[in-house]
Parts: structure tokens; C-alpha cells; sequence
């Protein structure tokens, strides 16, 4: 890679790495949420038999609130106690920025389920939320929007 174009490319990650950290440090921090969880289930002592057997499952979730926005996300694999190829995974991602300043939303989400088989999943939402429901009780975060579905 010739100098011109090296010194172009370093150039441009130093000023795309500076303005966003800028909006970063402009968003006002009000709380964060973490866990992982680890989980066990029998699907065969239901009130049907699924013929699914016993299922171990880890689970990772992690969320940060800040005045202008919300994200959330998390990570889940399943039948971790069979092969490889019987395991499957799902990942979920979803933000609300507020529109000026109130409680009115715009709002996305990505939701993706992976397994060992070639039949992955990816969903894709986009619209409008809403975070004005929320007290002592908890919360309610509606959102309207469109569906982009692959797979």
C-alpha cells in the first residue's frame, strides 16, 4: 500500500473514531444492567411430549439507559449439552433514541437465530417507541414499526 494512501487511511479512522467518540461523551450516563445466567430445562416432562429432551442453555444479557437513548442486547445459546451441530444461538440488539427530547421514540432492533444447519434467521425492525410508561411499578416500551425478515 503506497504512503499517500496509508496516510488517507489513517486519517480518515482518526477523524471517524473522534467524532463519535464526541457523541459518546455528549450522551448523558443514568444506569447500566448486566447478567449472565446459566439454564436447565426438560422438555419432555411438559404437559406434550416435544420429543426436545433436556436442554442447557447460557444467557447474556447486558442494557445501558442514557438520557437521549436506550440500548439493550443479548446473547443466548441453547443445547449446549448436545453435538455442535444440534446447538443453536440467538442474538438480539435494540435501541430507542429519543426525538428531541421527549419521550417519543425512534426505535430499531436486530434479532438474529443461528444454528449448526445452514437455517439461520435474521430479523430487522425499524419504527417508533414510545418510553413514557415507567414508574415504581416498572415499564412499558411499546414500539410500531416495520419488519425485515431474511432466512
Amino acid at each position: 500500500m503506497s504512503l499517500i494512501k496509508r496516510t488517507v487511511l489513517f486519517s480518515l479512522l482518526l477523524t471517524i473514531s473522534t467524532v463519535f467518540s464526541h457523541s459518546v461523551h455528549a450522551l448523558e450516563y443514568k444506569n447500566s444492567f448486566g447478567s449472565i445466567n446459566a439454564g436447565y430445562a426438560d422438555w419432555n416432562s411438559g404437559f406434550v411430549n416435544v420429543h426436545r429432551g433436556e436442554v442447557w442453555k447460557v444467557t447474556a444479557d447486558f442494557g445501558v439507559n442514557f438520557k437521549e437513548a436506550e440500548f439493550y442486547s443479548f446473547i443466548e445459546s441453547n443445547v449446549l449439552n448436545h453435538a455442535v451441530a444440534g446447538r443453536n444461538h440467538t442474538v438480539s440488539a435494540m435501541t430507542h433514541v429519543r426525538l428531541f427530547d421527549s419521550d417519543y421514540t425512534f426505535f430499531g432492533k436486530i434479532y438474529g437465530q443461528w444454528d449448526n444447519s445452514w437455517g439461520d434467521d435474521l430479523d430487522m425492525f425499524y419504527g417508533a417507541g414510545y418510553l413514557g410508561w415507567s414508574g415504581s411499578w416498572g415499564f412499558f416500551k411499546p414500539y410500531i414499526g416495520l419488519h425485515n425478515q431474511s432466512g
